[in-house]
């Protein structure tokens, strides 16, 4: 009787293990993936407030994923309007348009004497060459596609127009060009303190991509 007993048993556990694996595997993929992606309410991307209540309990787990603590995250959320979240936990920034009134307005300005350095030197400008991070001033146009800014509104292809305040995009009048360079230099001394190269110079995508926590 006892080797009946003891093969009856180990079917029953072997029955066990064969329907709580299943079990196992989706509850590990779930988490996986909310590790990944962590779910947010849906209706599109949010910022300030809206973000916070989005991310709900997943505040703590999108700061940890970004090298922040959860009161740097929701700082950040309350004071930096920039900052949006899309509907799958990831973080991404929308500045302000240039309003067309203001070009309008900078177009009939005077031309400057002359510019701070020299015209040649206007898209190689770096303040802190070699630094471990990076802020790319882009005045030249830019064609984004394959982002979180794409998926996010549903754009395959987002065209940034070049730097324009008189109406002729193909190249950079004396005004314009001024106007570059002392943008560059206020840029510049605001981050003068820090380990940080401001640069009208086009850095390359791995210069400006973040790979992960170390990068």
């Amino acid at each position: 009787m006892k080797p009946f007993l003891n093969l009856r048993w180990l079917r029953l556990v072997l029955l066990a293990v064969l329907l709580l694996i299943p079990l196992l595997l989706v509850g590990t993929s779930a988490a996986g993936a909310a590790g990944q992606n962590p779910p947010v309410q849906p209706g599109g991307p949010q910022r300030g407030q809206q973000a916070i209540d989005a991310l709900g309990s997943h505040l703590p787990e999108v700061a940890a994923a970004y090298g922040m603590t959860t009161a740097e995250l929701y700082d950040l959320f309350l004071h930096d309007h920039t900052l949006h979240v899309d509907n799958t936990g990831e973080l991404f920034y929308v500045d302000d348009p240039f309003l067309a009134d203001e070009a309008l307005s900078l177009a009939g300005q005077s031309a400057p004497a002359e510019a701070p350095f020299p015209d040649a030197q206007t898209f190689l400008l770096h303040s802190r060459p070699g630094a471990d991070h990076t802020i790319y001033l882009d005045f030249t146009g830019h064609v984004t596609e394959g982002t979180t800014w794409n998926s996010a509104y549903g754009i395959a292809t987002i065209n940034s127009p070049a730097y324009d305040i008189d109406g002729n995009p193909g190249s950079f009048s004396a005004t314009e060009i001024d106007r570059i360079q002392k943008t560059w230099l206020i840029v510049a001394e605001d981050y003068s303190p820090f380990d940080v190269d401001v640069t009208t110079e086009d850095p390359g995508p791995a210069a400006l991509s973040r790979a992960g926590g170390g990068d």
